[in-house]
């Protein structure tokens, strides 16, 4: 479970200097996906938060919702990728 809590803390800090990039670009499409993947990022580190705070050490998000938010933000940078190759 502690692992958990270090890779939430890691996606949040990730999320943050996502957040930071969006104000320093103007192209609105880059925004929209820096956000999309700032968002996927703090999934992530909710659904860590969650499975590290379940009790008897048998933590683990549901591959459900680790699918949802890890697609979120491979999505976000697949499409950052084809708009800054």
């Amino acid at each position: 479970p502690e692992d958990y809590r270090g890779v939430a803390d890691r996606q949040r800090q990730m999320a943050d200097s996502l957040r930071v990039a969006v104000d320093s670009v103007d192209a609105p499409d880059i925004k929209k996906h820096l956000r999309s993947w700032a968002d996927g990022a703090l999934g992530l580190a909710a659904l860590q938060t969650a499975a590290a705070q379940e009790p008897g050490g048998r933590a683990r998000p549901s591959d459900a919702d680790f699918e949802r938010v890890a697609r979120v933000m491979n999505d976000a940078a697949v499409s950052l990728g084809e708009q800054c190759p």
